[in-house]
């Protein structure tokens, strides 16, 4: 008479394998979407830090004055610039402008005339010297996700003369 199924031993071989397998397929589960929220995270800082650097730039190549200490070594982490806007030939419709832009926790404000916004949300330090008619501006920048990702960029901005 032959007997037809498994044995004990068998049956404990195939649930290991078989945890073993699904040890294994959640694991590479985990690390898809762990490494996608990383690089996520990485990318909105990323995008902050260029959006952020291209209006500093800008706002300091129209500025003729700043809050800055000329030749001060310390950097400062908030920076007021002024500039009259002269765009029509006459004074009485020359216009002043003033921007400002302050570190608030991990929230980087700037105050155009008057209207303030958020323009980064992920901002870990601000830094401003002037140096004669050069501005070197410090800007770091970090992820929220589980690995913390640092991303910091150093510029100089060279001021008009007039």
């Amino acid at each position: 008479m032959s007997q037809k199924g498994f044995t004990l031993l068998e049956l404990l071989v195939s649930v290991a394998i078989a945890g073993l397998v699904m040890v294994a397929a959640v694991s590479v589960i985990f690390h898809i979407f762990y490494g996608g929220m990383r690089n996520s995270d990485q990318f909105i800082a990323l995008n902050e830090l260029a959006y952020i650097t291209g209006l500093i730039k800008s706002d300091i190549q129209m500025a003729q004055y700043t809050s800055l200490t000329d030749g001060d070594p310390t950097p400062q982490n908030s920076l007021e610039l002024m500039w009259v806007d002269y765009t029509s030939f006459t004074t009485a419709n020359e216009s002043v402008h003033g921007v400002t832009y302050t570190l608030s926790g991990s929230e980087l404000l700037r105050n155009y005339d008057g209207n303030a916004r958020i323009i980064g949300r992920h901002i870990t330090y601000l830094g401003f010297i002037q140096n004669d008619n050069i501005i070197t501006c410090n800007v770091s920048a970090s992820s929220s996700s589980f690995a913390e990702r640092n991303k910091n960029l150093v510029f100089d901005v060279i001021l008009r003369t007039w």
